[in-house]
């Protein structure tokens, strides 16, 4: 349903400011997320709203109240939907802000769990709530090893999990960039989606049900370092770095080509931030976007590049420089 709206100039541009900034999507996306805001305060349930943010506090021990180890049973799948690859290279890239595989990782899992556990394709409105909410607790168990493991930044494995201080938020923007979300016109965007791990299917009443497809379900099986074996050492495993590489040169050809675009730019000498931000707007100078953008789509790339090990960091003083490694220029000859 599309519903007109006259916003004051000043409220339209700070919202423009934020989706500038690669905070959000779109305008659309910001006032869908305030709105869902909204209807959660006004529907005045402060003791539960107090409850989980009491257990959601980093300090407090974190106890799993369920197994995420895969299940034995077997899953049912989806095909994959038919997504449309645009004429401009940009717009077939992965929104920015999917700046992480293990969440992508742990959002597969629980899906796979949720699936055998319901017997059926999870309904997608609940299995948006559900999977935030599990994946908060989960991430501010990870919070904590980050923070006995002294983990620098850029290297915490709680990142991209909705751990945020503005839950409600936090938890909207976990399922909208790493899950997914079903636009207006009917076509879907979001991690599991623009990857080709799940899509969506309608149940006898019509209610919208969200499922993995072959390739999401694979990537479920594999073990993982974190969820399976307690290891905060690296967030994916090799069968994993090797699985989802593979996996893109296959079925994603907007990721394969923003990871080869930036490998490129890299060979050439450019290591650093800024100066790849320059190369990138180059290459997008009819898009419109700002610089703001612009440095959330490098961001999220290199570091999901860094995730499968297709480069390497080297810090100089409070300076990072990016290197190819050689499973990077491997992948770079595979696109040639």
């Amino acid at each position: 349903m599309k519903i007109i709206s006259d916003l004051p100039n000043y409220i339209l541009n700070e919202i423009r400011k934020l989706v500038e900034e690669g905070k959000y999507q779109s305008i659309s996306n910001f006032l869908l997320v305030a709105a869902e805001n909204q209807l959660t305060l006004e529907s005045g349930d402060s003791t539960d709203l107090l409850r989980l943010s009491i257990e959601d506090t980093p300090g407090n021990s974190y106890k799993q109240e369920r197994d995420l180890s895969h299940p034995s049973s077997n899953i049912p799948s989806l095909k994959p939907f038919d997504k449309i690859i645009c004429e401009d290279i940009w717009e077939n890239w992965l929104w920015g802000q999917i700046n992480r595989l293990l969440p992508i990782k742990f959002a597969v899992r629980f899906l796979a769990i949720e699936t055998v556990k319901l017997d059926q394709f999870p309904n997608k409105e609940d299995f948006n709530l559900t999977a935030s909410k599990a994946a908060r607790y989960f991430g501010n168990y990870l919070k904590v090893q980050d923070e006995k493991l002294e983990k620098a930044r850029d290297e915490k494995l709680s990142t991209g999990f909705p751990i945020s201080a503005k839950k409600e938020k936090s938890l909207d923007r976990y399922w909208s960039h790493f899950i997914g979300y079903q636009r207006g016109d009917g076509s879907l965007t979001g991690a599991l989606f623009d990857l080709g791990f799940a899509n969506v299917t309608e149940d006898p009443n019509c209610k919208i049900e969200i499922g993995l497809t072959e390739s999401g379900i694979a990537f479920s099986k594999i073990e993982n370092p974190v969820i399976d074996k307690d290891d905060f050492n690296r967030s994916l495993g090799d069968e994993e770095r090797e699985f989802y590489i593979n996996h893109i040169m296959k079925n994603v050809p907007g990721e394969v080509s923003l990871f080869a675009l930036l490998l490129e730019i890299i060979n050439r000498g450019v290591l650093r931030r800024e100066p790849m931000n320059n190369e990138l707007r180059k290459i997008v100078t009819s898009s419109e976007w700002s610089d703001g953008l612009v440095s959330t789509q490098r961001s999220g790339a290199i570091s999901r590049m860094y995730e499968v090990g297709l480069i390497t960091k080297k810090r100089i003083g409070l300076k990072v420089q990016y290197l190819s490694t050689d499973m990077g220029n491997s992948f770079l000859r595979r696109t040639a």
